[in-house]
Parts: C-alpha cells; sequence; structure tokens
C-alpha cells in the first residue's frame, strides 16, 4: 500500500471481554451455516451448554449458575469458535476499494488508504460488533500511520458511541500489536519468550527497523555533503 508514496492508515481494535461475549445460540447458528457434521455439532452444544460458574466473595461460593455467553478462556479451540463468530467482519470491507480486515482471533486491524476510508471502515466494522452484541474498547484501540506523510497530525476516529481513538505518535505501540502477535502464535504470555523467538526468525521491530533506517539516511547524508564540501 505504501509503495509508490502512499500512506497506510491501521486502526487496532481491542473488543471488551471478546471471548466472553459470544452468543452459544448465535455461533451454533454459523456452526450450522457451515454445514459441520451433525455429531460435531451435538458435542459442541452440549460442551457449550455445560458451562457454569459460582461467584466466590472471601471463603464463600454462591450457587452455580449456567452461562449461556462466552467461550472458555485458555481453551485451544475457543480462539477457533470467536473467529467463525465475528468471520462476518472480513467480508464488511468488500465495498471499500483498497480497505481491508485482518482477523486474528480478537485482535482486529482495519487498513485503508485515507483517513475518510478508515472512518468509513471502522463504523461498518462496529455496525457488525453490533449485531453480535460486541463493544470495541476505545482506551486499549488506537490508529497508526505509515508512509511519507506518517507524521502529520491527524483528528481522532469517531466511533458511533461518540468516544474517539487517538492516533499513537510512537513505534512502540506498533511493537506492543507485534508482540502480542507472537504471544498468540506461539501460546506464551513471557515476553523473553517472544524475543527469543524473534531473535531466531532474524525479526526486527518496527522501532529498530526505524533506527537502521534514520542511522542509514544520516550516512548517506553525511557522505553527500563532505563530497560537496571537497569540490567547494
Amino acid at each position: 500500500m505504501i509503495k509508490g508514496g502512499n500512506i497506510a492508515n491501521i486502526c487496532v481494535i481491542d473488543i471488551c471481554k471478546a471471548f466472553d461475549r459470544v452468543n452459544h445460540h448465535g455461533l451454533l447458528i454459523k456452526l450450522m451455516n457451515r454445514l459441520i457434521p451433525t455429531e460435531l455439532l451435538m458435542l459442541l452444544e452440549s460442551w457449550l451448554s455445560s458451562c457454569y460458574a459460582c461467584v466466590k466473595w472471601v471463603n464463600v461460593r454462591s450457587c452455580m449458575f449456567s452461562l449461556e455467553f462466552g467461550v472458555r478462556q485458555g481453551s485451544v479451540l475457543s480462539p477457533f469458535l470467536f473467529s467463525i463468530y465475528v468471520n462476518d467482519l472480513s467480508k464488511s470491507c468488500s465495498s471499500i476499494f483498497g480497505s481491508f480486515i485482518v482477523l486474528y482471533a480478537d485482535d482486529i486491524l482495519l487498513l485503508a488508504p485515507t483517513l475518510c476510508q478508515l472512518q468509513k471502515l471502522l463504523s461498518i466494522c462496529e455496525g457488525v460488533l453490533d449485531k453480535l452484541d460486541m463493544v470495541i474498547n476505545t482506551k486499549k484501540s488506537c490508529c497508526l500511520r505509515t508512509g511519507p506523510r506518517h507524521n502529520i497530525p491527524c483528528s481522532p476516529l469517531n466511533t458511533l458511541s461518540g468516544d474517539l481513538i487517538s492516533w499513537a505518535d510512537e513505534l512502540q505501540s506498533m511493537d506492543f500489536v507485534i508482540n502480542r502477535f507472537f504471544m498468540k502464535l506461539f501460546k506464551t504470555n513471557n515476553i523473553d519468550h517472544v524475543k527469543y523467538c524473534q531473535h531466531c526468525f532474524c525479526f526486527d521491530m518496527p522501532s529498530k527497523l526505524w533506527q537502521k533506517r534514520v542511522e542509514t539516511f544520516e550516512g548517506r547524508f553525511s557522505e553527500v555533503y563532505l563530497y560537496a564540501m571537497h569540490f567547494a
């Protein structure tokens, strides 16, 4: 997208209690629409209907109650079920040329070539999430820009609820998103393990890549300056 001097506008979306808000009945309907085997559907229905919880206060526990929402945290199956539940998001950007929605479990990235298209994509995304009874956590969401004009100030994006999603002006925000991706990819919350994996794959973080490019530019600029001074 940034080839030819274009700008890539990115919105990183966080959903409030994403896995806990999955409606069991809605999920089963989406699984039926995918024509999964009846035996597997019945197994999943039994598994979801067997979710119970209680409230603990000091040493006292309440009576057990049934959970009709949510997929179990930590289960290897939960990310796949959640992806099926929100898969309609991947189709919602087809009407906006050059825009994309990247889904990885509960991590959502919106990409658009212009701010207007990014705002429109966010509104469409919110509409789909609203039908799924899901809400964007604007405090943990942010926007980023890459390209020649990435440092030009931009107005925050507006959500349908009236909240604002601000623009991040530090590359550490992009580092955080990538680290989260590695954590989910390798199923770990240990940042040291993540850094070791990145080292093994020779993967440089955006902040490090930026620093390398700055140093390269400064080195070339110095060479040109010294060359010009020599013939001055």
